[in-house]
């Protein structure tokens, strides 16, 4: 079966046609790299970005009027891309545990402290940190992934999130629906859970309610318990079970850099996008 790639604003993801053969898809370093009199070499790197580059043969005038629209900025972007190479739609950043105190994608904790900690389920395969949360206040608080970025999601598909624990305490892996305003809507799939001292991989599964656009996947402390949580290897995937653990970037937000055409043949058109990772 051909992947299914999507692009477009929040709440309103236009399918497109399968692509030809040969996606590009390059992650990006961004950064310097300088050289010590010795010859050797310090990369510094300031960011990684993915840049892609798809294209159609004898596409139909139809298929390619979304993409006008939205490479004329009729619509302004950034759009979300659903990217079927990625099975996990959280973020990089998130993937990568990196905490923040600001609303941007990473972890983000609504009370209590958060730091690095080496250590990783070997289940998971190859990684070296995880994060430890803890001291929270005594009310509820939640640890956010991609914190007021959320992930976008299509009504009536079903998602499986997943994350390891380990530590002490009970908790709820959680997703909450969003419509496009980023208003809840709909009711959360929740999965309680007692951490322990052994890595384990819990779940929750459901299916995308109508007027969805958006789904918001974290880790809610148990109400009025102490909770000293080991996290590590978020992810976000269609499906009904959790698969092998990779690294985030599946819905990436991105500009449209370039839309190039031609007619072999009218009604017919030759199509390349070139995408940019905001």
């Amino acid at each position: 079966m051909a992947p299914t790639w999507y692009l477009g604003p929040v709440g309103q993801l236009q399918e497109l046609t399968c692509p030809e053969t040969g996606v590009q898809r390059n992650p990006v370093r961004y950064g310097g790299v300088h050289r010590a009199i010795t010859g050797a070499a310090t990369v510094d790197v300031t960011g990684i970005k993915y840049e892609y580059n798809l294209k159609w043969d004898h596409a139909a005038e139809s298929e390619i009027r979304a993409l006008e629209v939205m490479a004329e900025r009729h619509v302004p972007g950034p759009f979300w891309l659903l990217d079927p190479l990625k099975r996990n739609r959280l973020s990089v950043e998130a993937t990568r545990l990196r905490w923040l105190s600001v609303s941007s994608p990473g972890v983000f904790p609504t009370g209590g402290l958060v730091k690095h900690v080496n250590d990783w389920p070997t289940a998971a395969g190859l990684g070296t940190q995880c994060i430890h949360w803890y001291s929270q206040p005594a009310n509820n608080h939640q640890l956010v992934f991609d914190y007021a970025k959320w992930v976008p999601v299509i009504p009536g598909e079903q998602l499986v999130g997943s994350v390891y624990l380990k530590g002490s305490g009970a908790a709820t892996v959680r997703m909450t629906w969003l419509n496009a305003q980023g208003v809840e809507t709909g009711t959360p799939q929740a999965t309680s859970v007692t951490a322990t001292g052994a890595w384990v991989r819990y779940a929750t599964s459901g299916t995308v309610p109508a007027g969805a656009a958006l789904v918001r996947f974290e880790i809610a402390r148990g109400s009025g318990s102490t909770t000293d949580l080991y996290v590590a290897a978020p992810q976000l995937e269609v499906g009904t079970s959790a698969s092998a653990w990779q690294p985030g970037g599946g819905a990436p937000l991105v500009h449209i850099d370039q839309l190039e055409t031609s007619s072999p043949r009218y009604p017919l058109f030759n199509v390349g996008l070139t995408l940019l990772e905001a």
